[in-house]
């Protein structure tokens, strides 16, 4: 089974709605041969935030998995977790403990 990367979820969604690399670069306004690079997982830097968005647009895919697979954390959100992390010295054990559990995170966002 192939593993999950931001460039294989870009690859089959485009293929899926059978658009050509160079049709796709052309709506997102970069080189084919970035898109060819980024769908490889060879791309020498990971795709803008506004980037990832709008191939998340075009393609219908959920952005908050393609900006986790692709690296990017928005700013806002790294700050935000960077102050909790400030403020409460456990909230990188708990996000670590979510990240090995899924059940248990399960359990506390059920919470929110």
């Amino acid at each position: 089974m192939e593993r999950k990367t931001f460039g294989s979820m870009m690859f089959h969604a485009r293929k899926s709605l059978d658009i050509s690399q160079k049709e796709f670069a052309k709506k997102l306004g970069v080189n084919f041969t970035y898109i060819s690079k980024l769908e490889n997982d060879h791309a020498d830097y990971p795709a803008s935030i506004n980037l990832i968005k709008k191939i998340c647009q075009l393609l219908n895919l959920d952005e908050n998995e393609m900006l986790s697979l692709s690296g990017r954390i928005e700013t806002e959100d790294k700050q935000a977790i960077s102050n909790l992390m400030i403020k409460h010295p456990k909230f990188r054990e708990l996000i670590h403990k979510m990240s090995r559990d899924e059940s248990f995170a399960t359990e506390i966002i059920n919470q929110l």
